[in-house]
């Protein structure tokens, strides 16, 4: 995580964390840049991107502002505010949205704090997961990343264990016999007797010493 220093023309840039922090995400989110930033102008740009497609869909208009237009029509529960349906889920879901922008520019970090909350309760209801490939990715790579690699690596270690052990109690009582031998001879009278690769048995094998 990078801390950045909010300058005076915050207001200028462009819509960002209200805290001035980029959180490195995984970059399927953004193929132009490679690692993409979470901001919160990208986090709402995903949640709207995914309500437009749903819109569209449906037959419903695209914006907030389309939407408020033909409210009579497509948004009859307005009135009574007991909306049962995923566009009115997701009006009031851009509704909030468009105040977290407008508390952005004020710089006002409570209400957007309270405005976005708001919007992700009614993208909840909405069914929206526009940032759920996220916790896809998160969960692959703790199953099947460095994660999921070092478990998987602990587990073949201690299955092996039992095998390697009796390969070295076979190969002690081979040396007592003929202390002569190499790994690789010790090895291979184990492998005729027990089973097992050669050279597998020979990693595996310590001679002990005179």
């Amino acid at each position: 995580m990078k801390k950045r220093q909010i300058s005076a023309d915050h207001k200028a840039e462009p819509l960002d964390s209200i805290l001035g922090v980029d959180i490195g995400i995984p970059s399927s989110l953004n193929s132009e840049t490679g690692i993409a930033v979470m901001t919160a102008e990208n986090l709402i740009n995903a949640y709207e991107k995914e309500a437009r497609e749903i819109l569209k869909r449906d037959g419903y208009p695209l914006t907030l502002e389309e939407l408020w237009a033909k409210k009579d029509e497509v948004l009859p529960d307005l009135a009574t505010g007991q909306g049962i349906s995923q566009v009115y889920s997701i009006f009031w879901m851009l509704w909030f949205l468009k105040s977290v922008r407008v508390n952005i520019e004020k710089n006002n970090a409570d209400m957007v704090v309270c405005e976005m909350a708001c919007a992700l309760y009614w993208a909840t209801i909405a069914q929206l997961k526009p940032i759920a490939p996220l916790f896809d990715m998160g969960k692959k790579n703790v199953d099947g990343g460095i994660l999921g690699g070092i478990i998987s690596g602990k587990v073949r270690r201690e299955k092996a264990k039992p095998t390697q052990e009796a390969w070295q109690a076979e190969a002690e009582e081979i040396w007592k016999k003929n202390y002569a031998l190499s790994n690789k001879r010790a090895a291979e009278r184990i492998a005729k007797k027990s089973g097992g690769k050669v050279d597998t048995i020979r990693k595996s094998i310590k001679k002990p010493l005179p």
